[in-house]
């Protein structure tokens, strides 16, 4: 006789029956054909079924792909009302299958205990991954909350360059043009002066003399910086290839 655990969905051919229309007899005698012509055992999917006062009789107790190889030779309708119940079974929620022993449940508080034990870990590795890219969200925070312009350091910074390489991989790039002889004096060359990706800004120094002198920088707005990331890949990639050919253009941004 066929064991069937508790969260194992059967068919009675009682029921089979009962929605086609069928004496239950001759689906009895349909299934033992069936168990005959695919060299299966009957007895493997017996069983037994009270009714009336207290009456007991055989039934055969089919799962879902038996059920379907039973009803294949059925007309339409019978065979739309056996899959129809089986939606209706599958959409069922399954109950839990409680343990049966001492030693069943002692299993079972090991198998759950060890599953709480693998979903900390879990939660531990994401806790650290969270803390190990909370540095780089802080600083990408602070770049946006900080206006309307950004240095070419904070540029470099989310680019993983220096303002000094960075500077160098656009000026060689033909990106920038050198005004002086400081490592922050460059303006944007003028094929993109009316893309609106940078301005200058004029600070206030004094010299070695203590003489006040201003000071002309590079700025990059939004605009500019968010053209900057876009091209990120090409930057850093080309970040490592020689920059004595200043021939290459960026994907992205044109003179227009």
């Amino acid at each position: 006789m066929q064991e069937l655990t508790q969260t194992e969905k059967t068919m009675s051919s009682v029921e089979i029956a009962k929605l086609t229309g069928k004496r239950h007899d001759n689906v009895m005698s349909d299934c033992r054909r069936m168990f005959q012509e695919l060299s299966l055992s009957a007895t493997d999917f017996s069983g037994t079924q009270k009714y009336g006062n207290n009456n007991t009789r055989s039934v055969y107790n089919l799962d879902k792909l038996m059920t379907i190889n039973l009803i294949t030779g059925y007309d339409v309708k019978r065979r739309h009302a056996i899959n129809k119940r089986w939606m209706e079974l599958e959409s069922l929620q399954t109950a839990p299958v409680l343990p049966q022993s001492y030693s069943e449940a002692l299993r079972a508080l090991a198998d759950k205990t060890d599953e709480n034990n693998s979903l900390a870990e879990k939660n531990n590795e994401l806790i650290e991954a969270v803390e190990k890219i909370k540095p780089v969200a802080k600083y990408g925070e602070s770049i946006l909350n900080t206006g309307t312009v950004f240095t070419t350091t904070n540029a470099g910074q989310e680019l993983g360059l220096t303002a000094v390489k960075l500077n160098l991989i656009l000026f060689k790039q033909l990106h920038v043009i050198k005004r002086g002889t400081g490592n922050t004096d460059y303006e944007i060359c003028a094929k993109y002066m009316n893309n609106g990706f940078t301005k200058h800004i004029t600070t206030t120094y004094k010299n070695s003399k203590g003489e006040d002198r201003l000071k002309r920088s590079l700025r990059w707005t939004r605009k500019g910086f968010d053209w900057l990331i876009l091209n990120k890949d090409y930057i850093k990639d080309t970040a490592t290839k020689s920059l004595a050919v200043p021939t290459v253009k960026l994907l992205y941004g044109s003179s227009q």
